[in-house]
């Protein structure tokens, strides 16, 4: 029986002194026993094969103070003790454990080893020997072999739990766990009186019945190795048990290093573990960590006493572990990194909504102090959508966020609640105006043009502020600031506003009006009315833009930069460009009919209608019911320098399917001739920015490059706004065909344009109100001019 420690040993006076004594009770004996003639019958020869051989089968019992070994070896040792002279039988166990003793150990565990197996041996012959000078025989010679095998266990154990004691410098009580001491010293002795039956059989006379003993001998040596082999693999298995239970508590790398070389030092025994990027080297064995398809370092272990090398089992266990580990910790991350996504916004890294609104109401529930909200929403953000492409609004938002960040206390919580919309809470005020002079530092941190995918952009914010009263609830606070906010951007946008209740009726009244534009869109109640366009050369109609408008039962007529952005901002202005759009080519037909030739179309296109295929098939089917009626899709600049793939394919889609594109307000601050040049435009509408500039020397040149410019592609100038004969004679030597404005026509209802394409000019004679809630000519209007609208 031997005790296998987990650390080093460092008793190497006591180990060379058990060593010494066991060599010198072997040479003395063998010394002894050959001087005096041995007689070496055939089953000693036998006894000491078997004696070699099953010593390489003891019953292992793990434990983590120390693995106790049993050794079966001890029966031949008995039996040879009862069948053979005292020399001899100490001389035939020490040949024996000398051979056993070139297993694959190393040298000091086989040296310590041979050792004690050799003083312990030659214990049990001595005292087996004086029952046999005593003449002891049956029960009592049994028991003189019990003692004897009490004796070489005990002798065996107290010396190596010394050795281990004074190694570890720890008393001796805290080396040996009793309780599987007790185990092995039942299965020792129980070893010992099966070597008695074979001493008994074979002074009897019957040395063939020996044989029927190598049965239970053989089950005791299967038993014994699947004993050890389980117990070992309970053990693996208990320890990887406990790592995967614990992985959720792995915090981080090094935690999960460290469980790993505490669980790979108790899955393998007698072995230092740590983490490295080298893998092993000599006598070691490694796993490589692999997270997540990364591979990361190497677990390695070493022996740290004599027990011998590594086994497959120990490789499989430790690529086991590494596994669970492995795996553990991706779960771990995995759900860190779920719950991160559940709180914050995965585009900004500020917390969500969900996040936000829980801080607001634990702030409020404090009631210590009153807290603050701002509500942000950047000003012209749709239009870096709309130009540049949402993947340039991501990066737009990203920096907006970092920069409203910058401005915050440690204390304050900044979130994106959707879009382009973010709330601000201030808790622990300094004072009654910090939010405002928070505010102030969000609107000049986001002055600074940014640059987004090698582009200057300007965006503004218009920011919204309430303060926490009296039973005032999360939401209702969130409500009032969101309603600041709205007031700040009809007072002009770029700036911030504190909620006043005043504010609150006027936004349940854009409210009921948001409410009552669905109505009038799902009941088709959006109209149209028709403004000619003019050949500026004889006043001769080209064709007419359609323009939508909404007369409310009780409002009356609701402007155009009304209900148009808001129908944008509700998604409606898909449906209501369909219905214009339908509107327009119906009244084209009646005035081609009436008129006795076919005129041209436009109408309005929002870039959300672009992509939408609807808009495709809708044009389609137009052009194939009235080949001969132009149908003129009006875009702004914005929506062209969106300049994507999908953009362009939808244009050029639409401009095989029959329709003509224009760019309507050309020149008001967005222009560029590359989308001239790339996409399919036909018409350049001059916005009316450019016509109020003509009076100027640098706005006539500019006038006069942009004519320039869109003649050499082959585009038709179109001038807008047209209100003097002063402009119209300008644009037309600059080389202007066409144009429209309040001078030459009103927008008017279907009835007027058609009656108007009959005669098929227009005459300024007839240049009246005739819709209701257009205003007529100023005062003061320079006299008509003839129908032929030439110079005077």
């Amino acid at each position: 029986m031997s005790v296998r420690s987990r650390h080093v040993p460092a008793g190497v006076a006591l180990d060379a002194t058990i060593f010494a004594v066991g060599v010198s009770i072997a040479v003395t004996s063998v010394t002894f026993w050959v001087a005096v003639a041995p007689q070496l019958a055939g089953v000693d020869l036998v006894i000491t094969g078997l004696a070699v051989a099953i010593s390489r089968f003891p019953l292992t019992l793990a434990q983590p103070a120390g693995d106790v070994e049993i050794g079966f070896a001890a029966a031949l040792l008995v039996f040879l003790s009862l069948t053979s002279p005292p020399l001899q039988a100490i001389a035939l166990w020490s040949l024996a454990m000398l051979t056993a003793g070139l297993q694959r150990r190393r040298l000091r565990a086989r040296l310590f080893n041979l050792g004690t197996t050799v003083t312990g041996g030659a214990l049990l012959v001595w005292i087996v020997s004086l029952g046999q000078r005593w003449g002891l025989t049956g029960p009592a010679e049994l028991l003189t072999v019990v003692v004897a095998c009490c004796v070489y266990f005990g002798f065996d154990l107290l010396i190596t739990a010394v050795s281990i004691a004074m190694e570890e410098q720890e008393p001796l009580t805290a080396t040996v766990a009793w309780r599987p001491v007790l185990l092995g010293l039942v299965c020792f002795v129980a070893a010992g009186t099966v070597g008695y039956l074979g001493a008994f059989l074979f002074r009897a006379r019957s040395p063939w019945m020996m044989l029927l003993l190598l049965i239970p001998v053989g089950a005791i040596l299967v038993a014994a190795r699947s004993v050890s082999r389980s117990r070992l693999a309970e053990q693996r298995l208990s320890g990887l048990f406990e790592a995967a239970t614990q992985a959720p508590d792995w915090a981080d790398e090094s935690a999960f290093e460290q469980a790993l070389v505490d669980q790979a030092e108790r899955i393998l025994r007698h072995s230092v573990v740590d983490v490295r990027a080298a893998p092993a080297g000599p006598d070691e064995i490694s796993a490589l960590l692999d997270i997540d398809g990364r591979a990361w370092r190497h677990l390695v272990a070493r022996r740290t006493v004599n027990v011998g090398p590594f086994t497959e089992e120990d490789q499989r266990a430790l690529e086991a572990l590494t596994a669970v580990g492995a795996a553990s910790l991706s779960r771990r991350r995995m759900t860190d990194a779920t719950t991160y996504l559940a709180r914050h916004d995965t585009l900004t890294g500020l917390v969500n909504r969900a996040v936000f609104s829980d801080r607001l109401e634990h702030a409020i529930k404090l009631r210590e102090r009153k807290v603050a909200v701002l509500y942000c929403d950047l000003d012209g953000f749709k239009s870096v959508n709309d130009r540049l492409g949402h993947e340039a609004g991501d990066k737009l938002l990203v920096s907006v966020a970092q920069r409203v960040s910058h401005c915050l206390r440690t204390s304050d919580t900044a979130a994106r609640i959707g879009g382009d919309e973010f709330a601000i809470l201030v808790e622990a005020l300094p004072d009654e105006r910090g939010p405002q002079s928070l505010a102030e530092r969000i609107l000049q941190a986001l002055g600074p043009c940014f640059v987004v995918e090698g582009r200057e952009v300007h965006v503004r914010a218009s920011i919204g502020i309430a303060y926490s009263e009296e039973m005032v609830s999360a939401e209702d606070l969130l409500r009032q600031a969101d309603t600041a906010m709205y007031w700040a951007k009809a007072r002009g946008k770029g700036r911030s506003e504190v909620f006043q209740p005043a504010m609150q009726s006027e936004i349940l009244k854009r409210l009921e009006l948001e409410e009552e534009l669905r109505t009038a869109v799902e009941t088709h109640a959006i109209e149209a009315v028709y403004q000619p366009v003019v050949l500026l050369s004889n006043g001769r109609i080209d064709g007419f833009e359609a323009l939508a408008r909404w007369n409310h039962p009780t409002l009356g007529a609701v402007p155009p930069d009304v209900f148009i952005p808001m129908a944008e901002q509700l998604g409606l202005i898909r449906e209501v460009g369909r219905q214009v759009l339908s509107l327009a080519h119906a009244a084209a037909v009646a005035m081609r009919d009436r008129g006795g030739r076919p005129f041209t179309m436009g109408v309005n296109v929002s870039p959300a209608q672009i992509k939408d295929p609807a808009l495709l098939r809708q044009v389609t089917g137009l052009v194939a019911s009235a080949p001969d009626i132009q149908v003129v899709l009006e875009l702004t600049e914005s929506a062209l320098l969106a300049d994507d793939e999908a953009t362009s394919s939808a244009l050029m889609a639409l401009e095989e399917a029959g329709a003509a594109l224009a760019v309507d307000d050309f020149g008001v601050g967005y222009s560029s001739i590359g989308y001239l040049y790339r996409l399919p435009v036909k018409i350049v509408k001059i916005d009316r920015s450019l016509i109020r500039a003509l009076g100027e020397p640098r706005g006539r040149t500019l006038m006069q490059g942009v004519v320039a410019m869109a003649q050499a592609m082959g585009l038709t100038v179109l001038v807008e706004g047209i209100e003097s004969w002063a402009t119209v004679w300008t644009v037309r030597d600059l080389g202007c065909p066409v144009g429209q404005g309040y001078l030459l026509a009103r927008p008017m209802s279907l009835e007027k344009a058609v009656e108007i394409s009959a005669a098929g000019r227009v005459h300024p004679d007839i240049l009246q109100p005739l819709i209701p809630g257009v205003l007529p000519l100023e005062a003061g209007a320079p006299a008509p001019e003839p129908a032929e609208l030439r110079r005077p």
